[in-house]
């Protein structure tokens, strides 16, 4: 009974330690699970953590990109715009250059046809004028020939006296249209025709100082035209 008593406590004892060694081996693999699942759970909260900081750091890598990208894109835009605008400019400079010139040929052209038109009126009155004064003045040399054949029939005195009431009446009406004649033809001027037809140089640049006024003819006596009443206005 002893030993039985014995052998049934011994029993009972390593039932016991068994239960214990069994109870201290679960709880060790119940706390090195846990300590296992703690760190997956701190690997999955560190992945995670990792996984969130890239991914922050992609889209602040990607809104930097796309902020370079931008602002190139918008510079070459700029740039492109800047360019155009430029040879748009310059086109439509050079159009209203090339305006203005057309433009100004067209003045120019106009200017010189209202000049041509101008002088050509200006020639054809001249011309009317000197072919007017040369007639009055042929009139008068053959009413002034005419006088002289008269005269060689009549007395020395009365030939003078006609002759000068001649002269006087051609003086004061046909010799002042001639003068106004040729005033006007001054005034308007002498072509280059004119004075080339002149072949010899010092007749040519002394019809010119006539012209001009710096020279004056003075009248000769002898002429059946001279007006003796402006003796006195030619003596020295």
């Amino acid at each position: 009974e002893v030993e039985a008593e014995a052998a049934k406590i011994q029993v009972e004892e390593d039932a016991r330690l068994q239960a214990e060694a069994e109870a201290e081996a679960v709880r060790i693999q119940a706390e090195e699970d846990a300590r296992l699942q703690a760190e997956a759970e701190t690997a999955r909260i560190q992945a995670e953590e990792e996984a969130r900081l890239q991914a922050e750091e992609e889209a602040e890598a990607a809104r930097i990109q796309a902020e370079e990208e931008a602002r190139l894109q918008a510079e070459v835009e700029a740039e492109a715009a800047r360019i155009q605008a430029e040879e748009e400019a310059r086109l439509q400079a050079e159009a209203e250059a090339e305006a203005a010139g057309i433009q100004a040929e067209e003045a120019v052209s106009l200017q010189t046809e209202a000049l041509t038109l101008e002088e050509e009126e200006e020639a054809r009155l001249q011309a009317e004028n000197e072919a007017a004064a040369a007639k009055a003045i042929d009139d008068a040399r053959i009413r002034a020939e005419a006088q002289a054949v008269a005269a060689k029939h009549q007395s020395e005195e009365a030939a003078r006296v006609q002759a000068k009431e001649e002269a006087d009446r051609i003086t004061k009406a046909e010799v002042e249209e001639y003068l106004m004649a040729e005033e006007k033809a001054r005034v308007a001027g002498f072509t280059a025709e004119r004075y080339a037809a002149i072949e010899e140089p010092g007749e040519r640049a002394f019809q010119i100082l006539i012209d001009l006024g710096m020279v004056t003819i003075t009248p000769d006596p002898d002429d059946p035209l001279y007006d003796h009443s402006k003796d006195n206005e030619f003596v020295v």
